[in-house]
């Protein structure tokens, strides 16, 4: 019985030795106090949060980072000439990719895609910086251009386009420093202008005029830097000053014929 206990205990050490022997071939230090070789980082649950190489303290080759459940997350290649230069894919849970693009001293830089479900196209545009230039595109999701922008600063700066999904123009309008600046034109799907109008720091601003399906003004539909200034009923009828009085209704609003573009 002595014997086996010791066969047992002998047993027990081989096996930590083991493992001791695997963990020793990561997260080491060269003989300068920075990361050398393989290194790996864990969640409390056990599962591999990181892992990658590091060359006498510089992070080289392919970095994989997980989600909880083990599924990976991102995976960053680093440039063999320089490490501030990674290009790095990201993952939804399911395991779709999500975005993708270039850093340059973690910050983004360069060309990124954005993705939705079953890895669809959504979005694509440049960084310098981290900071959003250039025109910007947003797609459908079956591949048509949804709209087109530029942008410099991280702020919408000049022309601006929508369209519908089959690739028809939706809408054209201009920005300044952010906001919707001028005018702005909406089609209809058939390509006939449906409303005219003048945005001033994103706030309606003068007449807007509404077209009916014969090509014809329908309605126009004054305001002041968003304030409303011709009201209207509820059956759509522009009413006179006094009937507005009457009701004393203090300001209404009005949502654009098109809305914005979303993705199921």
């Amino acid at each position: 019985m002595r014997k086996y206990k010791i066969l047992i205990v002998l047993l027990a050490l081989i096996t930590q030795s083991g493992w001791a022997q695997q963990d020793s071939a990561f997260n080491q230090l060269d003989e300068n106090g920075l990361k050398h070789g393989k290194w790996r980082s864990f969640y409390q649950n056990g599962q591999v949060q990181k892992e990658g190489q590091f060359r006498h303290g510089e992070p080289f080759d392919v970095f994989k980072i997980y989600f909880h459940n083990g599924k990976i997350k991102s995976i960053l290649n680093y440039d063999e000439e320089d490490s501030k230069k990674v290009y790095a894919t990201h993952y939804y849970e399911t395991g779709d990719k999500m975005a993708e693009g270039p850093y340059l001293d973690q910050k983004k830089q360069g060309l990124w895609k954005t993705y939705g479900a079953g890895e669809v196209l959504l979005t694509e545009g440049s960084y310098v910086a981290d900071k959003k230039y250039g025109m910007w595109k947003t797609y459908h999701r079956n591949g048509q251009l949804a709209m087109e922008v530029l942008i410099e600063n991280d702020l919408e700066q000049g022309p601006m386009k929508k369209y519908f999904d089959d690739g028809s123009i939706q809408e054209e309008a201009t920005y300044k420093d952010g906001f919707k600046e001028g005018t702005t034109i909406i089609y209809t799907p058939e390509g006939d202008t449906s409303t005219v109008g003048s945005y001033y720091k994103d706030a309606k601003d003068g007449e807007w005029r509404y077209y009916n399906e014969k090509k014809e003004i329908e309605k126009v539909i004054k305001y002041d830097k968003g304030k409303l200034l011709t009201p209207e009923t509820g059956d759509g009828e522009v009413e006179s000053m006094e009937e507005f009085k009457d009701n004393r209704k203090d300001e209404l609003e009005f949502e654009d014929l098109r809305g914005p573009i979303r993705y199921e």
